[in-house]
């Protein structure tokens, strides 16, 4: 039996971990007991907050087929550097700051697969962009929407990583216009949306703000398309609270720490709460439009959060890909590229919709 090892057991590498026990043998690390607990008792789990060489010595001591990376960003990096190094595949879908392109070459050298961003957004929204820029005979612009949201409720809480969240909030957001990286803080524009959410949730168009955020990471360099930028979407009500911790100073370093520790209480996810997650990405390009549409929401019969779902999902199945032998490619490998083989597309796209995802192409010519 093949065996996975899981760094990171919360939210969404618990449900992963969950997944994968049906068929591998797993063993999931994380510095959280209460983590650990939630999951299947076929799996073996390990408490330990795994940092640097502790990474190093875990992997050499498991000897696994294939590493699932769901640590938080600031400690994605190091994982994915020392799986490279220790010629071990992973999936990769912390959400670090560094790029992980940087290790391409090593990865080619040591025979590994590594799959990066291969989640939600970044995630399946790459490979929206990377499908599109492989339809389009010339790729002009993809705007991507999304977000991930409380149903029946304005409130927010984090799906993910609440730190991860709030870096997204104050992180410099990198988009492209005309060919060039350009720089906007978020929240400073509110872009509104009018999106009419039906499939039971709402009969009437609902009003969310987005903000510009700094999700593009490898699309920034990876495909020749001269406008791109990525909005996430809030309830309006949310958007007005954040832009006012901002005017007011509490995002500064001085006051980071402690604003952190109150929200990150504040938007803790409970059981009681239910999510729906949504994504559209918009692209066109000579005298063409391609629209991919893609909606989800908590999975009453089995429990399990939306964002759990959508962000878990394509990796777990980017992971049976490279373990049955479905995808070989070697290098450091974001989800555009995935999406430049139709069969591994066509595979991931199919293993979500099985789980009832909503997912739709929509092509349309103008001119």
């Amino acid at each position: 039996m093949k065996k996975v090892l899981i760094f990171g057991a919360g939210l969404i590498g618990g449900f992963i971990a969950n997944q994968f026990s049906k068929k591998y043998e797993v063993i999931a690390y994380d510095g959280n007991i209460h983590n650990l607990s939630k999951l299947d008792a076929k799996i073996t789990r390990v408490v330990r907050f795994v940092k640097n060489q502790d990474m190093y010595d875990t992997i050499v001591q498991d000897n696994p087929d294939i590493i699932v990376n769901a640590l938080p960003g600031y400690l994605g990096y190091n994982l994915l550097e020392t799986s490279i190094s220790l010629g071990v595949n992973i999936v990769d879908i912390s959400f670090m700051p560094e790029n992980p392109l940087v290790l391409n070459e090593r990865a080619i050298e040591n025979d590994v697969t590594a799959v990066v961003d291969f989640g939600f957004a970044p995630g399946l929204s790459h490979m929206f962009v990377g499908r599109a820029n492989k339809l389009l005979n010339k790729h002009e612009e993809s705007v991507i929407h999304v977000g991930g949201l409380q149903l029946y409720s304005d409130d927010y809480k984090a799906v993910f990583s609440p730190i991860d969240v709030i870096q997204e909030y104050i992180r410099p957001a990198r988009y492209l216009k005309d060919g060039e990286v350009k720089i906007e803080l978020p929240f400073q524009t509110n872009h509104t949306y009018w999106l009419e959410l039906l499939l039971g949730i709402s009969t009437n168009d609902i009003l969310l703000s987005g903000f510009i955020s700094d999700g593009l990471r490898t699309l920034l360099t990876t495909l020749d398309v001269p406008n791109i930028r990525e909005i996430t979407l809030r309830t309006a009500d949310h958007f007005i609270f954040i832009r006012s911790l901002i005017e007011n100073g509490f995002f500064k370093e001085e006051h980071l720490e402690n604003t952190s520790k109150v929200l990150v209480d504040k938007w803790k996810m409970t059981e009681e709460d239910r999510d729906y997650s949504i994504l559209e990405v918009r692209s066109k390009g000579a005298g063409k439009s391609i629209n991919h549409f893609m909606f989800d929401q908590y999975d009453e019969m089995t429990e399990t959060h939306s964002m759990a779902r959508v962000t878990g999902l394509p990796a777990v199945a980017m992971v049976e890909a490279v373990l049955e032998g479905k995808y070989t490619q070697k290098g450091v490998i974001p989800p555009e590229y995935v999406a430049q083989n139709d069969e591994i597309y066509d595979f991931v796209v199919e293993y979500l919709q099985n789980y009832g995802i909503v997912i739709i192409e929509g092509i349309n010519t103008y001119g």
